[in-house]
Protein backbone atom coordinates (compact mmCIF):
# COMPACT_ATOMS: atom_id res chain seq x y z
CA UNK A 1 0.00 0.00 0.00
CA UNK A 2 2.47 2.33 0.69
CA UNK A 3 4.66 1.55 -2.19
CA UNK A 4 1.45 2.34 -4.39
CA UNK A 5 0.35 5.79 -2.12
CA UNK A 6 3.97 6.57 -3.04
CA UNK A 7 3.97 6.10 -7.03
CA UNK A 8 0.69 8.13 -6.77
CA UNK A 9 2.00 11.05 -4.99
CA UNK A 10 4.73 11.22 -7.28
CA UNK A 11 2.92 11.07 -10.29
CA UNK A 12 0.25 14.24 -8.22
CA UNK A 13 3.54 16.33 -7.90
CA UNK A 14 4.35 15.49 -11.70
CA UNK A 15 1.11 16.80 -12.72
CA UNK A 16 0.64 19.29 -9.69
CA UNK A 17 4.32 20.64 -10.66
CA UNK A 18 3.50 20.74 -14.89
CA UNK A 19 -0.01 22.75 -13.34
CA UNK A 20 1.76 25.30 -11.55
CA UNK A 21 4.75 25.73 -14.34
CA UNK A 22 2.91 25.82 -17.28
CA UNK A 23 3.20 29.00 -19.62
CA UNK A 24 -0.53 28.73 -20.64
CA UNK A 25 -3.64 29.79 -18.06
CA UNK A 26 -5.47 26.60 -17.17
CA UNK A 27 -8.63 27.19 -15.90
CA UNK A 28 -11.79 24.62 -14.07
CA UNK A 29 -15.19 26.00 -14.75
CA UNK A 30 -18.39 25.20 -13.46
CA UNK A 31 -20.90 25.02 -16.83
CA UNK A 32 -23.98 25.23 -14.81
CA UNK A 33 -23.13 28.17 -12.13
CA UNK A 34 -22.28 30.82 -14.75
CA UNK A 35 -18.78 29.45 -15.67
CA UNK A 36 -17.71 29.95 -12.19
CA UNK A 37 -13.70 29.33 -11.75
CA UNK A 38 -13.45 26.35 -9.22
CA UNK A 39 -9.40 25.76 -10.07
CA UNK A 40 -6.76 28.48 -11.62
CA UNK A 41 -2.70 27.94 -12.14
CA UNK A 42 -2.02 31.52 -10.67
CA UNK A 43 1.64 31.96 -11.42
CA UNK A 44 0.44 32.42 -14.94
CA UNK A 45 -2.57 34.20 -14.06
CA UNK A 46 -0.64 36.49 -12.03
CA UNK A 47 1.78 37.06 -14.66
CA UNK A 48 -0.60 38.10 -17.89
CA UNK A 49 -3.41 39.18 -15.92
CA UNK A 50 -2.68 40.22 -12.58
CA UNK A 51 -4.85 38.17 -10.88
CA UNK A 52 -4.76 35.61 -7.95
CA UNK A 53 -6.49 33.63 -6.77
CA UNK A 54 -8.56 35.52 -4.26
CA UNK A 55 -9.66 37.45 -7.30
CA UNK A 56 -11.12 35.08 -9.35
CA UNK A 57 -11.91 31.78 -7.43
CA UNK A 58 -16.01 31.63 -7.18
CA UNK A 59 -16.54 34.39 -9.83
CA UNK A 60 -17.55 33.87 -13.03
CA UNK A 61 -14.63 33.33 -15.58
CA UNK A 62 -16.77 35.96 -17.84
CA UNK A 63 -15.38 38.80 -15.22
CA UNK A 64 -12.47 38.33 -17.59
CA UNK A 65 -13.56 38.39 -20.98
CA UNK A 66 -13.42 41.07 -22.67
CA UNK A 67 -17.20 42.81 -23.22
CA UNK A 68 -16.69 42.89 -26.82
CA UNK A 69 -16.11 38.96 -26.77
CA UNK A 70 -18.22 38.25 -23.98
CA UNK A 71 -21.40 36.89 -26.45
CA UNK A 72 -18.78 34.63 -28.65
CA UNK A 73 -17.60 33.25 -25.93
CA UNK A 74 -21.19 32.33 -23.79
CA UNK A 75 -20.98 30.40 -27.26
CA UNK A 76 -18.12 28.91 -27.21
CA UNK A 77 -17.72 27.26 -23.52
CA UNK A 78 -21.84 26.21 -24.28
CA UNK A 79 -20.55 24.35 -26.99
CA UNK A 80 -20.59 21.04 -24.64
CA UNK A 81 -20.50 18.55 -27.99
CA UNK A 82 -17.80 20.20 -29.62
CA UNK A 83 -14.05 19.47 -27.36
CA UNK A 84 -12.52 21.64 -29.97
CA UNK A 85 -8.80 20.45 -30.53
CA UNK A 86 -8.03 23.95 -32.45
CA UNK A 87 -7.23 27.38 -30.95
CA UNK A 88 -10.04 30.28 -31.38
CA UNK A 89 -8.95 33.90 -30.78
CA UNK A 90 -10.46 35.73 -27.81
CA UNK A 91 -9.38 38.98 -26.05
CA UNK A 92 -9.28 39.03 -22.28
CA UNK A 93 -9.29 42.18 -19.83
CA UNK A 94 -6.52 41.94 -17.09
CA UNK A 95 -6.78 43.54 -13.85
CA UNK A 96 -5.33 46.60 -14.70
CA UNK A 97 -7.82 46.81 -17.78
CA UNK A 98 -5.67 46.09 -20.36
CA UNK A 99 -6.51 44.42 -23.17
CA UNK A 100 -4.67 41.06 -23.66
CA UNK A 101 -4.91 38.65 -26.67
CA UNK A 102 -5.15 34.78 -26.01
CA UNK A 103 -5.86 31.34 -27.94
CA UNK A 104 -8.62 29.60 -26.00
CA UNK A 105 -9.26 25.96 -26.17
CA UNK A 106 -12.16 24.21 -23.97
CA UNK A 107 -13.02 20.61 -23.25
CA UNK A 108 -16.01 19.64 -21.22
CA UNK A 109 -15.52 16.61 -18.67
CA UNK A 110 -17.37 14.92 -15.35
CA UNK A 111 -20.48 12.96 -14.96
CA UNK A 112 -23.82 13.96 -15.88
CA UNK A 113 -24.50 15.72 -12.58
CA UNK A 114 -21.64 16.71 -11.93
CA UNK A 115 -20.22 18.57 -15.50
CA UNK A 116 -16.75 20.79 -15.23
CA UNK A 117 -14.88 22.50 -17.84
CA UNK A 118 -11.59 22.88 -18.15
CA UNK A 119 -10.51 25.92 -20.28
CA UNK A 120 -6.56 26.04 -21.70
CA UNK A 121 -5.26 29.52 -23.01
CA UNK A 122 -2.45 30.60 -24.68
CA UNK A 123 -1.39 34.00 -24.72
CA UNK A 124 -0.87 35.71 -28.07
CA UNK A 125 -0.13 39.47 -26.76
CA UNK A 126 2.92 39.18 -27.68
CA UNK A 127 2.24 37.95 -31.75
CA UNK A 128 -0.32 40.74 -31.49
CA UNK A 129 2.32 43.27 -30.52
CA UNK A 130 4.87 42.14 -33.65
CA UNK A 131 1.57 42.30 -36.24
CA UNK A 132 0.58 45.52 -35.41
CA UNK A 133 5.10 46.58 -35.20
CA UNK A 134 4.58 44.52 -38.60
CA UNK A 135 1.77 46.63 -39.65
CA UNK A 136 3.41 50.15 -38.78
CA UNK A 137 6.39 48.88 -40.70
CA UNK A 138 3.94 48.13 -43.58
CA UNK A 139 2.52 51.34 -43.21
CA UNK A 140 5.84 53.49 -43.07
CA UNK A 141 7.10 51.40 -46.25
CA UNK A 142 4.29 51.98 -48.09
CA UNK A 143 4.30 56.13 -47.39
CA UNK A 144 8.45 55.99 -48.58
CA UNK A 145 7.00 54.08 -51.56
CA UNK A 146 4.75 56.48 -51.94
CA UNK A 147 6.80 59.09 -51.98
CA UNK A 148 9.33 57.55 -54.05
CA UNK A 149 6.95 54.95 -56.18
CA UNK A 150 9.46 55.14 -59.26
CA UNK A 151 11.87 53.13 -56.99
CA UNK A 152 11.30 49.24 -58.25
CA UNK A 153 13.78 48.22 -55.01
CA UNK A 154 11.25 48.78 -52.88
CA UNK A 155 8.59 46.63 -54.70
CA UNK A 156 9.97 43.99 -55.01
CA UNK A 157 10.19 44.39 -50.72
CA UNK A 158 6.81 45.65 -50.68
CA UNK A 159 4.41 43.16 -47.94
CA UNK A 160 1.61 41.53 -50.17
CA UNK A 161 -0.87 42.79 -48.44
CA UNK A 162 -0.57 46.64 -50.25
CA UNK A 163 1.59 45.19 -53.28
CA UNK A 164 -1.66 44.54 -55.59
CA UNK A 165 -3.44 48.09 -54.52
CA UNK A 166 0.25 49.84 -55.60
CA UNK A 167 0.74 47.46 -58.99
CA UNK A 168 -1.14 49.56 -61.31
CA UNK A 169 0.82 52.79 -59.91
CA UNK A 170 4.04 51.09 -60.49
CA UNK A 171 3.52 49.50 -63.99
CA UNK A 172 2.69 52.62 -65.30
CA UNK A 173 5.59 54.73 -63.16
CA UNK A 174 7.71 51.70 -64.07
CA UNK A 175 6.61 52.47 -68.25
CA UNK A 176 7.29 56.02 -67.52
CA UNK A 177 11.05 55.44 -66.52
CA UNK A 178 11.84 53.12 -68.58
CA UNK A 179 11.19 55.27 -71.51
CA UNK A 180 11.88 58.44 -70.62
CA UNK A 181 15.35 59.40 -72.39
CA UNK A 182 17.14 60.23 -68.82
CA UNK A 183 19.72 57.80 -67.50
CA UNK A 184 18.25 56.99 -64.08
CA UNK A 185 19.52 55.02 -61.25
CA UNK A 186 19.07 55.13 -57.35
CA UNK A 187 21.57 53.84 -54.67
CA UNK A 188 21.64 53.18 -50.42
CA UNK A 189 23.32 55.27 -48.16
CA UNK A 190 26.43 52.80 -48.77
CA UNK A 191 26.12 53.70 -52.52
CA UNK A 192 25.43 50.17 -53.14
CA UNK A 193 23.11 50.02 -56.41
CA UNK A 194 19.26 49.62 -56.09
CA UNK A 195 18.17 49.65 -59.65
CA UNK A 196 18.57 51.89 -62.90
CA UNK A 197 15.95 52.02 -66.06
CA UNK A 198 17.67 50.61 -69.07
CA UNK A 199 19.19 53.78 -70.65
CA UNK A 200 21.38 53.96 -67.79
CA UNK A 201 22.04 49.86 -68.07
CA UNK A 202 22.81 50.55 -71.78
CA UNK A 203 25.43 53.29 -70.87
CA UNK A 204 27.37 51.46 -68.24
CA UNK A 205 27.34 48.40 -71.03
CA UNK A 206 25.01 46.07 -68.62
CA UNK A 207 22.83 43.51 -70.30
CA UNK A 208 19.92 43.93 -67.76
CA UNK A 209 19.00 46.62 -65.43
CA UNK A 210 18.28 43.67 -62.70
CA UNK A 211 21.84 43.12 -62.79
CA UNK A 212 23.00 46.29 -61.08
CA UNK A 213 21.06 45.54 -57.98
CA UNK A 214 23.67 45.29 -55.08
CA UNK A 215 27.09 46.35 -57.44
CA UNK A 216 28.95 49.36 -56.84
CA UNK A 217 30.50 51.66 -59.23
CA UNK A 218 33.79 49.87 -58.88
CA UNK A 219 32.44 47.08 -60.50
CA UNK A 220 31.25 49.25 -63.80
CA UNK A 221 33.11 51.87 -64.06
CA UNK A 222 36.98 51.61 -64.78
CA UNK A 223 38.19 55.76 -64.89
CA UNK A 224 39.50 56.20 -61.84
CA UNK A 225 38.91 59.95 -61.75
CA UNK A 226 35.23 59.58 -62.40
CA UNK A 227 35.29 57.02 -59.93
CA UNK A 228 36.71 59.66 -57.12
CA UNK A 229 34.22 62.56 -58.63
CA UNK A 230 31.21 60.66 -58.90
CA UNK A 231 31.48 59.09 -55.25
CA UNK A 232 32.55 62.67 -53.39
CA UNK A 233 29.44 64.24 -55.03
CA UNK A 234 27.31 61.34 -54.10
CA UNK A 235 28.37 61.01 -50.26
CA UNK A 236 27.84 64.69 -50.14
CA UNK A 237 23.99 64.30 -50.97
CA UNK A 238 23.87 62.00 -48.71
CA UNK A 239 26.05 63.69 -45.80
CA UNK A 240 24.33 67.13 -46.12
CA UNK A 241 20.37 65.91 -46.93
CA UNK A 242 20.71 68.56 -49.61
CA UNK A 243 19.91 68.25 -53.70
CA UNK A 244 22.52 68.67 -56.16
CA UNK A 245 20.32 70.34 -59.47
CA UNK A 246 21.26 71.10 -62.93
CA UNK A 247 25.07 70.16 -62.88
CA UNK A 248 26.79 70.27 -66.18
CA UNK A 249 29.02 67.22 -66.23
CA UNK A 250 31.15 65.38 -68.66
CA UNK A 251 30.84 61.22 -69.25
CA UNK A 252 33.80 59.82 -71.31
CA UNK A 253 33.43 56.59 -72.78
CA UNK A 254 35.07 54.44 -75.08
CA UNK A 255 33.18 55.98 -78.17
CA UNK A 256 32.47 59.22 -77.38
CA UNK A 257 32.40 61.99 -74.59
CA UNK A 258 28.68 62.92 -73.35
CA UNK A 259 27.70 66.51 -71.59
CA UNK A 260 25.52 65.67 -69.15
CA UNK A 261 22.76 67.54 -66.73
CA UNK A 262 22.80 65.97 -63.51
CA UNK A 263 20.26 65.82 -60.91
CA UNK A 264 20.96 64.15 -57.79
CA UNK A 265 18.10 63.63 -55.21
CA UNK A 266 18.38 62.49 -51.31
CA UNK A 267 15.69 60.15 -50.67
CA UNK A 268 14.47 60.92 -46.93
CA UNK A 269 12.07 58.40 -44.71
CA UNK A 270 9.48 59.99 -43.01
CA UNK A 271 11.40 60.58 -39.90
CA UNK A 272 13.70 62.58 -41.81
CA UNK A 273 16.90 60.01 -42.18
CA UNK A 274 18.61 59.69 -45.34
CA UNK A 275 18.41 56.32 -46.97
CA UNK A 276 19.76 56.63 -50.09
CA UNK A 277 19.66 58.95 -53.33
CA UNK A 278 18.12 59.09 -56.55
CA UNK A 279 19.91 60.24 -59.50
CA UNK A 280 19.19 61.12 -63.47
CA UNK A 281 21.72 62.09 -66.22
CA UNK A 282 20.30 64.29 -69.15
CA UNK A 283 22.14 64.12 -72.14
CA UNK A 284 22.62 67.37 -73.37
CA UNK A 285 25.11 67.30 -75.46
CA UNK A 286 23.25 67.64 -78.64
CA UNK A 287 22.13 71.01 -77.23
CA UNK A 288 25.28 71.98 -76.28
CA UNK A 289 26.79 71.49 -79.36
CA UNK A 290 23.72 73.10 -80.93
CA UNK A 291 24.21 75.65 -78.65
CA UNK A 292 27.86 76.09 -78.97
CA UNK A 293 27.15 76.08 -83.44
CA UNK A 294 24.62 78.93 -83.03
CA UNK A 295 27.06 81.17 -81.06
CA UNK A 296 29.74 80.30 -83.32
CA UNK A 297 27.31 81.59 -86.38
CA UNK A 298 26.46 84.97 -84.12
CA UNK A 299 29.83 85.72 -83.53
CA UNK A 300 30.82 85.11 -87.60
CA UNK A 301 27.23 87.44 -88.12
CA UNK A 302 28.25 89.84 -86.02
CA UNK A 303 31.95 90.29 -87.66
CA UNK A 304 30.66 90.62 -90.92
CA UNK A 305 28.34 93.25 -89.79
CA UNK A 306 31.05 95.34 -88.58
CA UNK A 307 33.33 94.39 -91.51
CA UNK A 308 30.58 95.53 -93.84
CA UNK A 309 30.76 99.31 -95.51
Amino acid sequence: MTQKFSSLESALDVYRLTFNNTDELIIVLNPKDDFKIILINERSFEKYLNYSKNNLLGKSFLKVIHPDYVEFAVKLLKQEEKNSNEWTEIKLIDKNKNEKWFDIKTHHYGTKNEKKLFVILKSKTQQKLLESKLDESTSALKKITEQIPEIRFWKLFSPEKFEEALKSSFKILEMVIENIPQFVFWKDNSLNYLGCNKNYAKLIEIDLAENIIGKRDKNLIRDLDKLKRIKEKEQEVIKTGKAQINQTERWETDKEELLLKVNRIPLIDEYGKSIGLLVSYDNITYLKTKEIQLRRERDLLEKIMDTSP
